[in-house]
């Protein structure tokens, strides 16, 4: 199993879950920004660090902080598969208690993402 934290809030949730695991593991990190220094998303996902090794053919596990308006989530899983991993899926520490508009939320409908 390889797993993919998402910087910087999952890196504490990871190594509790890492340490309750009964199964080998190799570990990764992913950063993303849409929030910039505001405390609204800009509507805009950058990369703001890569993958270190290729995940094409593993079972991959992408653990995040909290999931808010889901839109880094979409960005998240389109960038995944096309790195064609063999499976993968996403757990969640929690959801994000700020109130927000509900123009702003993107539902997420499911929690796995698919190798195109």
């Amino acid at each position: 199993m390889h797993l993919v934290g998402i910087l910087k809030g999952s890196w504490i949730f990871l190594a509790d879950l890492i340490r309750s695991l009964d199964l080998e593991v190799t570990v990764d990190f992913l950063g993303f920004a849409s929030y910039g220094n505001s405390p609204t998303s800009a509507g805009e996902v950058k990369i703001t660090k890569d993958l270190d090794k290729s995940i094409e053919g593993l079972d991959v596990l992408v653990v995040e902080d909290i999931l808010d308006t889901g839109l880094t989530f979409r960005h998240l899983e389109g960038f995944l598969a096309s790195h064609k991993p063999r499976r993968g899926n996403r757990v969640s520490r929690g959801r994000s208690k700020v109130p927000r508009p509900p123009r702003r939320y993107k539902p997420v409908y499911k929690a796995a993402f698919r190798p195109r």
